[in-house]
């Protein structure tokens, strides 16, 4: 599991989705057949983005490259730093990944973040949303 929040360059939208920049930062949980690895991952890039869909190198729009991002393990059997590319689509704040280009998929939300979180996304002032994500495969 992956937790963290997701800053924007520019509010999102409340409706259409417009051209914007994200930067992700948050902890994470694995487990793999070593046990559980702890550490940290962090990701940037670009899209069509807005609180109710969005894309970033994934879907019928596809005009914005994957992002790019790590995995760093700090305690586990595996540690180090793993590059990886993200692309997703999103819709009704759930959003799905595709993590190196089907090495791994997922899922994640930002519906549980609070209130004030979906005030601002009907406002169209959001400039922060927190994540929680879980992906299988191998990154």
């Amino acid at each position: 599991m992956i937790k963290g929040t997701a800053t924007f360059g520019g509010p999102l939208s409340a409706t259409l989705p417009a051209a914007n920049t994200y930067s992700f930062s948050g902890s994470a949980e694995c487990v793999d057949s070593g046990g559980e690895e702890k550490g940290t991952a962090e990701v940037k890039g670009g899209g069509a983005l807005a609180c109710a869909v969005a894309e970033g190198g994934l879907g019928l729009l596809g005009s914005s490259p994957a992002g790019t991002g790590s995995l760093t393990i700090t305690s586990g059997a595996h540690p180090g730093t793993y590059p990886f590319t993200l692309a997703f689509v999103a819709a009704a704040g759930n959003v799905v990944l595709d993590i190196n280009s089907g090495g791994a998929t997922g899922d994640a939300e930002f519906l549980t973040d609070g209130p004030g979180t979906l005030a601002e996304c009907a406002a169209g002032t959001a400039k922060a949303l927190g994540f929680t994500a879980v992906a299988a495969g191998t990154i």
